[in-house]
């Protein structure tokens, strides 16, 4: 079978750093298993205090509609230069699955977790 290029677009709702406080979020999304599991896919763009950031970055990655694709986004708040990074959100879910699914999927139906 010929690999498929996939495509995938980022959002997020409702991200917080505290009260007054809305983060500079960006995302890195990573494979969790399989082959090619550790590769780094790639990272999104920050957006400056957003809530519910919809980047423009979309990631592309070739693969076969069999093949297991376990990926992980993990939402970073950019605290700038000479701060760490602090951990906000993340979701798991298998992506060629994703892709069956009529209509494909929401990120509330594949697990946020803040």
């Amino acid at each position: 079978m010929a690999p498929v290029r996939y495509q995938l677009t980022i959002h997020a709702q409702k991200l917080s750093r505290g009260w007054f406080r809305k983060p500079n979020p960006y995302a890195e999304v990573t494979i969790t298993g399989g082959p090619r599991e550790g590769t780094n896919l790639g990272r999104t763009e920050v957006l400056e205090k957003a809530a519910n950031p919809e980047w423009v970055k979309t990631l592309f990655f070739d693969t076969e509609s069999s093949e297991y694709l376990p990926l992980k986004i993990v939402v970073y708040d950019d605290r700038g230069i000479g701060y760490d990074d602090v951990l906000i959100a993340e979701a798991s879910f298998e992506a060629t699955e994703v892709h069956r699914n009529a209509g494909h999927a929401d990120s509330a139906k594949y697990g946020w977790a803040t």
